[in-house]
C-alpha cells in the first residue's frame, strides 16, 4: 500500500537511524502503525530498540496523540 507523502519535520539521528533499520519508512508512520499494532509505548519502544521515554517524547515532539491509534483502542476494548 502506498502512503501518503508527509511534510518534511526536522529528525534526530536517532530517528534516522530507525527508519533506515525498517526499510526508510517515516517515522511518523511507523510509530503510527507500530502502537496501532502493539498497543502500547512499551511495545513499540520495544520493536524499535529504543526507550519507552523516546517514543513519549517522539510522540509529543511529531504531535502525534491518541487519536492516531484507533486501532489500539478498538483492540484493547476487545480484549
Amino acid at each position: 500500500m502506498n502512503e501518503t507523502p508527509l511534510p518534511p519535520i526536522e529528525k534526530t539521528p536517532l530517528m534516522r537511524r530507525v527508519e533506515a533499520a525498517h526499510q526508510g519508512r517515516d517515522i511518523r508512520a511507523l510509530l503510527i502503525a507500530l502502537y496501532n499494532e502493539l498497543g502500547s509505548q512499551k511495545a513499540v519502544a520495544a520493536e524499535l530498540g529504543v526507550a519507552q521515554a523516546t517514543v513519549d517524547n517522539w510522540l509529543a515532539r511529531l504531535n502525534i496523540g491518541t487519536a492516531s491509534f484507533p486501532d489500539a483502542w478498538l483492540n484493547k476494548a476487545r480484549r
